[in-house]
């Protein structure tokens, strides 16, 4: 049984690789609760108000260009922090190589930053990092990162094997994790 729950857990992270140029990082990110994601978008509809989108919008409401001209300034700023906290809620560990990772525990105020801790303000973060990291998460969350795809195939490949070889189905989670991030 053991193995199935490494499986899950396994199968609700993954790593991807942010920045370009000399100093990329790579973060180590979890799967959010449900309940973040469905706040977060509910939030941003209400502000965004797709009732009263001009009757010439697309049909499936991507007009974002003129949803987000609805935002006032503090709705964005709302949203932003909305962001940033999935980014805080999501993001386990930190790499500048891709193998070795640290913890990280990412916060939302300077305050409460301690580096000898491994705690980081979310906006100390270099400029597009956040929402590289939000919109994977955010995938990740909703599964269109294919962790239940992820977890059948190990599971099916520990049925195959018997329950002395499930450790073999974990190193093939893992790989197939690690293909699906980059």
């Amino acid at each position: 049984m053991s193995a199935t729950l490494h499986a899950i857990k396994n199968a609700a992270t993954t790593t991807i690789k942010t920045g370009a140029g000399d100093a990329p990082l790579w973060f180590r990110i979890r799967k959010v609760r449900t309940s973040d994601v469905a706040q977060l978008g509910v939030a941003a509809l209400a502000m965004m108000n797709p009732k009263n989108a001009p009757k010439d919008a697309d049909q499936d409401g991507q007009d974002l260009e003129k949803m987000m001209s609805r935002l006032s300034p503090k709705q964005v700023g709302e949203l932003t922090e909305m962001q940033a906290a999935i980014c805080c809620a999501g993001v386990m560990g930190i790499s500048t190589d891709g193998e070795g990772f640290d913890p990280l525990d990412l916060v939302m105020t300077s305050k409460a930053e301690n580096l000898d801790e491994d705690r980081l303000c979310v906006h100390s973060l270099p400029p597009g990092v956040v929402e590289e990291l939000f919109a994977a998460i955010l995938e990740l969350s909703t599964d269109r990162g294919g962790s239940a795809e992820r977890l059948a195939t190990f599971l099916e490949a520990g049925e195959s094997d018997g329950p002395d070889d499930a450790g073999h189905a974990r190193k093939k989670v893992r790989k197939d994790t690690r293909r699906a991030s980059r």
